[in-house]
């Protein structure tokens, strides 16, 4: 059976309250017209008979009894009917000389049975007798039943208006008082479909209103708790640690993708597994220690150990933990446990250790190798230059003693002294790339000018420009023969590839280091040449900057052509 609605049970209530009303009334009303009626009979009756008994008593006064009955027949034909009741005068063999007059009042009218009943009083005959006649008077309470019944009747059809009116009037305020309730209803729905933005508005009954304003609250706040759930649910998802949330005991109840994939379990197996199979036999303790710190509301704090897979595998990670608190209650419920792999970066740790390494392998062997061409340089210059210079000046003085007196041998000595010096000059262009002599002595910016000078000898087609900061600071021996040999490079593969027919060359200094730029106007560097590791000479001015802290861009230049920039960082004295 389907409940009934409020507004019916009020209206009904409302109805029930009337009917119980009415009835009372009708009761006492009832009662109050049966004893008005009664009250009404016996009054009259006693006016009646006190007023025929006045009048029997006077005719007694008449001589003969026919006088006294005619007395008394003159004045009941004058009185009539004395309100409702019959009169009636026999003489003494019983038959009837006078009978009032029938009533007019509410002729051909008459109250029903049932109410005459129910209100009518009980009715005694009275009697008055005198010599010759006798009067019998019948009270008759009809007519005043017919009026009480009217007055009901009335009263009745007055109280079925009022009824009808307080029940519509009723039902027309309830509804209207109760229509907040169906904007209230309307918005639970939406709730319930979903739509955390339904909001009840224009509720003007401050009852209402007051559950409006609650239910905007509640919507706001599960809208905002919907909202961050989802947000920490997101973050959950797509967070690379592995998230593991635990019950007291230990055992998994939420986990996110990235558990799956570091533990290689799947999902069905990870719900309810317990967490301390993830952990190697001899840390099985570890892990049940951890456990006690989230029961007792400790955090577990960040530390690297050692985890295994489904495959048992064992792996590296970095641990930490967090006990799971109800804000209600403030109880520990669980905890939640993340693990991130550490595997990746031991191994970046070991490359960075060994790129360390190779870097100052690197600096050592570039370190030999300068030091092998300086000695080398000196070797030629101070040996082999010395060799030369004396074939040179041996040549040359036996040119100067034949010259006459024998002529050929005089050839042979100058052309011994041209090879000679031929000889020279490529042993110093030979010392110069080995390791120039004025970088020992006057410095960086000095060995630039003079390098620049002789390539503007070499290449004639190529125009040179340098600019050079006045003030430089001191830079070590690798440092300056590291620029050195990348401009060194950088206009040797101008020459070779560049098609270019301008180089400038910018030495700089500033307060994190100095910087060379080295650009042209040729055909510029694709892309893939400058990540190619089989370039050497790339590779190499690379390599040596790196390992003094340095670093090397190559790359296309602003209009045309390509720009090398090195920068080397001024070490803290």
């Amino acid at each position: 059976m389907p409940a009934l609605s409020l507004r019916f049970r009020i209206n009904a209530l409302v109805t029930a309250l009337v009917v119980v009303f009415v009835t009372i009334t009708a009761v006492l009303m009832v009662e109050d017209i049966r004893r008005q009626i009664r009250e009404e009979i016996e009054a009259t009756s006693r006016v009646t008979m006190q007023l025929l008994s006045t009048v029997v008593y006077s005719s007694q006064f008449v001589p003969t009894a026919a006088s006294r009955r005619d007395i008394v027949l003159g004045f009941l034909d004058s009185l009539g009917r004395v309100r409702a009741h019959d009169i009636v005068m026999y003489d003494n063999h019983g038959q009837a000389l006078y009978r009032s007059p029938p009533s007019k009042y509410k002729t051909g009218r008459a109250a029903p049975e049932w109410f005459t009943r129910v209100v009518g009083p009980e009715v005694h005959v009275l009697r008055l007798s005198a010599p010759g006649f006798q009067l019998v008077v019948t009270p008759d309470p009809g007519r005043a039943i017919l009026d009480a019944w009217d007055d009901v009747t009335q009263l009745a059809w007055l109280s079925l208006a009022f009824f009808m009116a307080a029940n519509l009037l009723v039902y027309w305020i309830i509804s209207r008082a109760f229509r907040p309730v169906g904007t209230l209803a309307h918005g639970l729905e939406r709730m319930a479909a979903g739509d955390l933005d339904a909001r009840v508005e224009g509720i003007h009954t401050p009852e209402f209103r007051t559950l409006g304003d609650g239910f905007n609250r509640m919507a706001e706040a599960l809208d905002r708790s919907v909202r961050e759930n989802q947000s920490l649910a997101l973050a959950m998802r797509q967070a690379s640690d592995a998230i593991l949330l635990t019950g007291l005991d230990g055992r998994v109840e939420l986990w996110n993708p990235a558990a799956e994939r570091l533990f290689g379990y799947p999902a069905e197996m990870l719900s309810g597994l317990d967490s301390r199979v993830l952990a190697p036999d001899h840390l099985r303790k570890e892990v049940d220690d951890d456990l006690q710190r989230l029961r007792d509301g400790q955090a577990v704090e960040p530390r690297e150990t050692l985890r295994r897979t489904r495959m048992g595998r064992s792996m590296e990670v970095s641990c930490r933990a967090s006990p799971l608190v109800d804000p209600t209650s403030g109880a520990v419920i669980g905890g939640m446990i993340a693990f991130h792999d550490i595997t990746e970066r031991r191994r970046a740790e070991l490359a960075t250790r060994e790129l360390a390494a190779s870097r100052e392998m690197a600096q050592v062997v570039q370190s030999h190798l300068e030091d092998e061409r300086r000695a080398l340089a000196m070797e030629l210059h101070d040996e082999l230059g010395q060799y030369v210079t004396a074939v040179k000046t041996i040549a040359q003085a036996t040119a100067n003693r034949t010259v006459e007196s024998d002529p050929q041998t005089h050839a042979s000595s100058l052309a011994i002294v041209s090879a000679a010096g031929q000889i020279y000059d490529a042993v110093h262009q030979i010392i110069r790339r080995l390791r120039p002599v004025a970088l020992e002595r006057f410095g960086l910016a000095e060995t630039l000018r003079d390098a620049v000078a002789e390539w503007r000898k070499q290449y004639a087609d190529l125009s040179f420009e340098l600019d050079i900061d006045t003030a430089l600071p001191t830079l070590s021996s690798e440092a300056q023969i590291a620029l050195f040999r990348v401009a060194q490079e950088c206009v040797t593969n101008v020459v070779k590839h560049a098609n270019a027919s301008v180089v400038n060359l910018q030495l700089s200094a500033s307060d994190d280091g100095i910087r060379l730029r080295v650009r042209d106007n040729g055909a510029g560097i694709a892309a893939d040449r400058v990540q190619d590791s089989g370039r050497f000479g790339l590779v190499g001015m690379r390599d040596r900057l790196q390992a003094l802290g340095g670093t090397l861009a190559v790359g296309l230049a602003q209009n045309a052509g390509t720009e090398v920039c090195a920068h080397i960082p001024l070490k803290e004295s």
